[in-house]
């Protein structure tokens, strides 16, 4: 038996079909020698033609879309880019840049009056805002508040109001800006009596941003980790006496501290 050369360059329908009708002509001369286009044999051979156009290009389409350079479907390009590390949202809400004040007493500081900074506050993540002209449309911050964090490029501080008697600041005016999204907080209950491996609880709501906070009953709080073999995360904490020590004296220049925490 002697060996047959099969040629591999075949990409479309016209391809393949050329290649069978040569490749009969040159192995099979006194066995089928008839290439009418309304032959049986023709028939045969442009079926087969078609079959391998198909699957050539459902080849192609299945490179193409492994490659994150060149995929088109949405699932697939999210898919590849989730491996990669990237997290893509499930919905993208209105932000918007809030300023924020506070009118905070003076005091006197050596011969000068500066704002009493006893007075400053901090208003946690999630302060709802809503709109003047509708009350419906709610927006909610996505950061910690700190008029005490002076030293930061968002904030300002201003005079509010003078003395009548000796015309020095009586008050001041603290600014600051704050991110916010268009949004409200929800919470979700799910109730589990045993363990399960790999357990999914699917949130009923279409339209979540993301997922703030997750808690069991004894009010362990739960962190989400790139892998499980990962048992540290950072959080972010407010630079006080309580949560650093060492660092409170900075805490103008530095307002937040990053600590390691066990999970």
């Amino acid at each position: 038996m002697s060996k047959k050369e099969v040629k591999y360059l075949g990409r479309d329908f016209s391809s393949f079909r050329e290649g069978l009708v040569d490749f009969a002509k040159n192995y099979f001369p006194d066995t089928y020698n008839y290439f009418n286009e309304t032959s049986p044999g023709m028939m045969f051979m442009e079926m087969g033609a078609y079959v391998g156009d198909v699957v050539s290009y459902y080849t192609d389409y299945q490179l193409r879309e492994s490659l994150l350079a060149h995929a088109q479907e949405r699932t697939n390009i999210l898919d590849i880019a989730n491996s990669l590390g990237y997290k893509a949202k499930a919905s993208v809400p209105a932000y918007v840049s809030l300023s924020v004040y506070q009118w905070v007493p003076a005091t006197t500081s050596g011969s000068s009056k500066v704002p009493d900074m006893d007075y400053a506050m901090k208003v946690q993540q999630g302060m709802v805002i809503e709109a003047e002209s509708d009350s419906t449309v709610k927006f909610i911050t996505t950061e910690e508040v700190n008029f005490q964090a002076t030293s930061s490029a968002d904030t300002s501080v201003s005079v509010f109001s003078l003395d009548s008697v000796t015309n020095e600041p009586d008050a001041f005016l603290i600014k600051t800006s704050v991110r916010a999204i268009s949004g409200v907080e929800t919470t979700q209950i799910f109730n589990r009596s045993t363990a399960k491996k790999f357990d999914k609880m699917k949130i009923s709501s279409d339209s979540v941003i993301q997922i703030l906070d997750v808690r069991d009953s004894d009010s362990n709080k739960w962190y989400e980790v790139p892998y499980l073999a990962q048992d540290t995360i950072f959080e972010e904490v407010s630079n006080t006496k309580v949560n650093g020590s060492s660092t409170h004296i900075d805490v103008d220049a530095t307002p937040y501290i990053l600590n390691l925490r066990i999970t």
